[in-house]
């Protein structure tokens, strides 16, 4: 799990490239990476970064597309923005990611259901990488 701070402007582009590293590090194993990330100007439909976008918004879209990786959530989840994010090596790891209603009824935050393959999961339907 992962929350990046939209606020922490200086560690920005630093966030950035410490993810990347990690992601190459691990280019020979499924990795499943979820959370808050805040890049609010990606497309990640298109896969382009939007007019405004910062250079760690811009740095981390080259990382993902460059390591092959899928993001799996397609809907906004918080107001017209994708900042919560379900990324994979192994795109077929994740069957369904939903974004569904907000916790709370004054929340401008969604929550998400998601559900792995198979043969990636216990009993329970979790994700069991090793």
């Amino acid at each position: 799990m992962s929350y990046r701070s939209p606020t922490a402007i200086a560690s920005r582009a630093q966030d950035a490239d410490a993810l990347c590293e990690l992601i190459v590090e691990m280019h020979n194993k499924n990795i499943i990476l979820m959370g808050d990330f805040n890049y609010a100007n990606i497309n990640w439909n298109t896969l382009q970064s939007m007019p405004g976008a910062t250079t760690d918004s811009v740095s981390f879209l080259d990382c993902i597309e460059t390591n092959n990786l899928t993001q799996h959530v397609k809907d906004p989840t918080r107001g017209s923005n994708g900042l919560d994010l379900v990324i994979t090596r192994d795109p077929d790891i994740v069957h369904e990611v939903e974004v569904l209603d907000s916790l709370a009824d004054l929340s401008p935050y969604g929550y998400m259901d998601g559900r792995c393959q198979e043969e990636y999961c216990d009993a329970e339907g979790n994700a069991g990488l090793q």
